[in-house]
Parts: structure tokens; sequence; C-alpha cells
């Protein structure tokens, strides 16, 4: 533990029971700007770590997954939905969908905002449902997609965010 998760940009810090390069601080009452703050400070607070825990598992499996390709719905005209398969790349910068013999690549920094279930009708011209999530991307088109469950879309949700945030850094 304590490794940087691979990939991604910022060296994203997984949390560690403890902090080897951390020395005992002088016996003095006041402290700089540097001192408020301490990699493993989040393990005072034990349901935080268990968060970062839970994401740095469900990003590697997203990862895994969508690296060697996953079948999505894409919703297209009328609400009606098209079978394709969305890949991401393995430097993570890009995401390729493949359908209808077409394929598209997505940068990942040109995703502006994921808009899960009916937050995205605003920017699709058909209406959608709470199975739905749209990337809208920084040209303002966008790409819908419907998935299985409601846990399924809020999954890719927080796992295409995560990446594309990364890439702002």
């Amino acid at each position: 533990m304590g490794e940087s998760v691979p990939g991604f940009i910022g060296g994203i810090k997984a949390p560690a029971a403890t902090n080897p390069t951390h020395t005992s601080r002088p016996s003095s009452s006041r402290t700089s700007a540097s001192d408020a703050w301490e990699v493993g400070d989040e393990l005072e607070d034990p349901s935080a770590a268990q968060e970062a825990l839970a994401l740095r598992e469900l990003m590697k499996k997203f990862v895994q997954e969508m690296v060697a390709g996953k079948k999505f719905d894409i919703v297209i005209e009328e609400g009606k939905t098209e079978l394709g398969r969305l890949l991401l790349s393995p430097n993570l910068l890009s995401l390729r969908l493949e359908a209808a013999g077409v394929t598209h690549e997505i940068l990942l920094r040109d995703i502006k905002d994921v808009r899960p279930g009916k937050m995205g009708s605003s920017f699709a011209p058909i209406q959608l449902d709470e199975l739905c999530d749209t990337l809208v991307l920084k040209n303002n088109s966008c790409i819908t997609f419907r998935l299985r469950s409601v846990v399924e879309r809020d999954n890719f949700s927080k796992c295409i965010k995560v990446l594309a945030l990364a890439l702002e850094q």
C-alpha cells in the first residue's frame, strides 16, 4: 500500500498505514502551512480511508474492463439504442467508441461534464431516463449511453469523472 496508482496523472496515492518519510516535528507551538496536512492524515477518518480504498478498487476494475473494451447501448434518434463498443486507451487519455461500423475517438480532456439520468436531457434532443449517462464534450456535443442499472450508471459516471479530472491537473 502507499504506491501510486498506475496510469493516473498526479500520482494519486493509496492510503498508507504509516508514513515512513515522516519525522517527528520539533516541539514548537507554532505550525507552518506545510505542517497542516501530511500524507496519511486521511487515516484519522476511517470512513474517508475506506471510501478512498473503495474508489481505488472501483477504478482498477473499471480501467481493466474498459481497456479490454465493453459493450454499451448508445442512445440514438427517438430514444432508440444501438449496441456499440467503448474502449479506454491503455495510456488512459482517450475513449474509442465503435458503433455502426464507425470509430470515434473521444479525448478524456475534452469531456466537460458527465450528466447521469435525466440531467442529460438539456443536452440531448430526446427524452432520457434514469439509466442514461450523457458525456458532454467541450464543443457541446454529447454522447448518451443507457446502462443496465442505476448503480452501473453511477459507477460509470464516477470513473469517467475521475479520469477526466486527473487530466486537468
